[in-house]
């Protein structure tokens, strides 16, 4: 099951599916057509929900809660970028924080150490105004020459665990909820492939990613059994 977000069910929300042919969904990105089965993504969100209680755990949506305190603190020219940035990403969410992954500590060092470099590193990737990859590169790259630049000593550190883009995709996400998703290729490659959408290919389309991720996301907040099981899961 490929997610995203899942935020309070808005029962307001309209989808204009009597309007399509039979019943499927036309995005028309970079001059060529997606084609995706409402009915069969409805059907993936329906199979997701009852599976749900058989694993024992939501997997590859962001909680609620989430974005709540990310929403509630960050604020990018805060005086103490510091501690907004760790009051942001609260608590130890496996999402920035788990065995041999450590995003998060890993930037608050980079902030500790430079928190204006890093200001404008979530300034530039933060513009929509500014192309995708470019923002993706771009703060990656600064990731890596701050991990150079600070490699000596007891702060060393291996990685930096940005280089995947997932903890980047993290960012915009929070940042956005409306637009960017978790980056899960795999498991959006696979609901592509069940949803009858067209396939990856070789090399996968970042820009492609967001939109169709944008509208996936927007038919899983449609999808009321999905929405309310997130928010309010059995205990």
């Amino acid at each position: 099951m490929y997610g995203s977000r899942v935020r309070a069910p808005d029962r307001s929300l309209t989808y204009p599916e009597e309007s399509v042919v039979t019943n499927w969904l036309f995005l028309i990105l970079f001059d060529s057509l997606i084609f995706m089965n409402v009915q069969k993504l409805n059907a993936l969100f329906t199979r997701y929900v009852a599976d749900i209680p058989v694993r024992g755990e939501v997997q590859h949506i962001i909680p609620f809660s989430v974005f709540e305190t990310f929403q509630y603190h960050w604020d990018l020219e805060h005086k103490d970028f510091e501690r907004m940035f760790d009051d942001s990403l609260a608590g130890d969410c496996d999402l920035w924080e788990a065995e041999d992954y450590h995003p998060k500590q890993s930037m608050l060092y980079y902030i500790s150490q430079n928190h204006e470099l890093v200001r404008s590193m979530f300034r530039d990737l933060f513009d929509e105004n500014r192309d995708l990859i470019g923002r993706l590169h771009r703060f990656i790259d600064q990731c890596d020459q701050l991990r150079t630049y600070h490699s000596k000593g007891i702060t060393k550190r291996e990685s930096h665990y940005h280089g995947d883009k997932k903890m980047v995709f993290l960012y915009l996400a929070l940042r956005f909820p409306d637009i960017y998703s978790l980056f899960y290729p795999e498991g959006f490659e696979k609901t592509l492939a069940l949803s009858d959408g067209k396939p990856v290919g070789p090399t996968l389309d970042l820009e492609r990613y967001k939109k169709t991720s944008k509208t996936i996301g927007f038919l899983m907040n449609k999808n009321i059994q999905l929405a309310d099981y997130i928010q309010n899961p059995p205990i």
